[in-house]
């Protein structure tokens, strides 16, 4: 079934190119990529920066989480435990141009990010929460979140921020068409010049957010192989809490990637999927991306438990 599902991928044209790995009990049990060819290819994993670096990190620099932001970030002026922020919990909109704002990041969040139902006891997804969370980690830390997420990185082979165009690294979209079209819901006649046009993105990150705020921010900006990806997701397993940044799937806890990559662990935590792809080179295709993804890790868990 996964190798069906996986081929599927290249007989009908959805990415250019896959890498996906299967751990079982902390041992690799399945490995396939495309191209089978050439170097290990690095991804821009998109948001799976917010589960396996800025979620990693929170824990790193704070001994708890169930305190208010203003504690560690008043100027923030948002009234929510970093615990809301890293659930999707602390009533913000899923997600702002904040580049196009002539104001800064924290200033447009507390302006415009907040959703007018206030919080919910259901989840919902924010990459704004995780941008504040990066913004309070770099406040404790007294130094930038680019700075402290490239010296986590150094401990795990196969991680980067913004490698450049190299040829072991995959490229995404021309220009991001996409999230312009995205941001016209919030800015009327957006610079295009802010969007990269005519420019293949390639080992740079694909999140304007993130791109404009150094190259990372806590929703964006991991670089991975398909090694290096689980590598950092073995380390988010360890941890208590490992579900707590993942959504509830079908037996299986998982993060997405816009840019077409995807982790997902079982419930027990013994079988662990990473999957990478560019699936948004050199356009944004029509089509639930998100679905085969979930083929995959349903593949997955089928295969391995």
């Amino acid at each position: 079934m996964l190798h069906r599902v996986l081929r599927g991928l290249v007989e009908n044209a959805l990415t250019p190119a896959f890498d996906c790995r299967i751990f079982r009990d902390g041992k690799v049990v399945f490995r396939e990529r495309f191209p089978d060819k050439g170097p290990e290819l690095f991804f821009d994993t998109a948001s799976l920066t917010k589960p396996l670096i800025t979620f990693l990190l929170v824990y790193q620099h704070f001994t708890k989480v169930d305190f208010p932001l203003t504690t560690v970030l008043p100027e923030a002026g948002i009234q929510a435990s970093l615990l809301e922020l890293l659930s999707h919990r602390a009533g913000l909109k899923p997600w702002l141009p904040l580049y196009l704002f002539g104001e800064s990041y924290l200033e447009s969040i507390r302006l415009r990010g907040q959703n007018p139902a206030g919080r919910t006891d259901n989840p919902v997804y924010s990459c704004l929460g995780y941008i504040l969370l990066s913004r309070a980690i770099a406040k404790a830390a007294g130094t930038s979140f680019r700075q402290i997420a490239k010296a986590f990185l150094a401990g795990f082979p196969g991680c980067e921020i913004n490698p450049g165009p190299r040829p072991d690294v995959a490229p995404t979209e021309f220009g991001n068409e996409y999230e312009r079209k995205l941001a016209e819901k919030f800015v009327e006649d957006p610079d295009p010049s802010r969007f990269r046009p005519g420019l293949e993105i390639h080992g740079e990150t694909h999140d304007l957010n993130a791109f404009y705020d150094g190259g990372i921010s806590g929703n964006a900006g991991l670089f991975a192989t398909a090694a290096g990806t689980m590598e950092l997701l073995q380390a988010l397993i360890q941890m208590e809490n490992a579900s707590l940044p993942l959504m509830k799937g079908d037996g299986y806890f998982y993060h997405l990637g816009f840019t077409g990559t995807g982790i997902a662990v079982s419930e027990d935590r013994r079988i662990a999927v990473a999957f990478l792809s560019n699936r948004v080179h050199p356009v944004v295709l029509p089509g639930d991306f998100s679905a085969v993804r979930h083929r995959i890790f349903r593949a997955a868990m089928e295969m391995f438990s």
